[in-house]
C-alpha cells in the first residue's frame, strides 16, 4: 500500500476514493499491531494520507493521538541505519519534516506535551554522533516547524531545551 501511496501527486487524486483507506489504516489494530514491520509501514501510509489530504487530514482527535504516538515511536528508527526497516523509517521522518503535517499535533489538547517529546526525541537522536547529516537535518527542521507553528512555547518546553546546556560544566 505504501508503495501504491507515495507516487501519487496531491493535486490528482481523488480523496473520496481514499476515506475507506485512511479510516482503515488509523484502526487500532494496525497503529498498535505487535509486528514492528506492520507499524512502521501503517505509519508510512498514513503519513502518505496526511500529504495527499493536506490540509485537511481525514482523522477524529481520538486516532491522531493514537497516529502521532506511533510517529513519535517509529521515528526513533532512523538512529537504526542498519536496522531491517530504516528505509521506511527515514520516510516518514522526511515526509513529516518535507510536508510538515507534523503541525497537526496542535489540534489535539495533549499538543503541548507531545511538542516536548517529539522535540526532546529529534534533540537526542541529534546528539548522536553516527547519525547521519541529512537525518540530522530533517530531524532539525521538524523541530523548528514545530517551534514556528506553536501559539505559544512553554515554560516546560523552555527548561527541556536550555536547562541541560545550562547544567555542562556546573558541578
Amino acid at each position: 500500500m505504501h508503495n501504491y501511496l507515495s507516487p501519487i501527486d496531491q493535486d490528482h487524486v481523488d480523496r473520496t476514493e481514499l476515506m475507506d483507506l485512511a479510516e482503515q489504516l488509523a484502526a487500532p489494530g494496525l497503529i498498535k499491531h505487535k509486528e514492528r514491520a506492520i507499524r512502521v509501514l501503517t505509519a508510512c501510509c498514513i503519513a502518505n494520507i496526511l500529504r495527499l489530504f493536506a490540509p485537511d487530514a481525514p482523522y477524529s482527535i481520538e486516532q491522531f493521538e493514537m497516529i502521532f504516538s506511533l510517529f513519535l515511536h517509529q521515528l526513533k528508527g532512523v538512529a537504526e541505519p542498519d536496522g531491517p526497516y530504516y528505509n521506511y523509517h527515514y520516510f516518514l521522518l522526511e515526509s513529516l519534516s518535507t510536508v510538515k503535517s507534523v503541525v497537526l499535533i496542535f489540534d489535539l489538547p495533549q499538543a503541548d506535551l507531545l511538542q516536548r517529546e517529539i522535540i526532546q526525541m529529534a534533540l537526542d537522536m541529534m546528539m548522536q554522533p553516527s547519525l547521519m547529516k541529512n537525518v540530522k537535518l530533517y530531524l532539525l527542521e521538524l523541530v523548528q516547524t514545530l517551534l514556528e507553528e506553536c501559539d505559544q512555547i512553554s515554560v516546560e518546553l523552555v527548561a527541556d531545551l536550555f536547562i541541560p546546556h545550562l547544567m555542562v560544566g556546573s558541578s
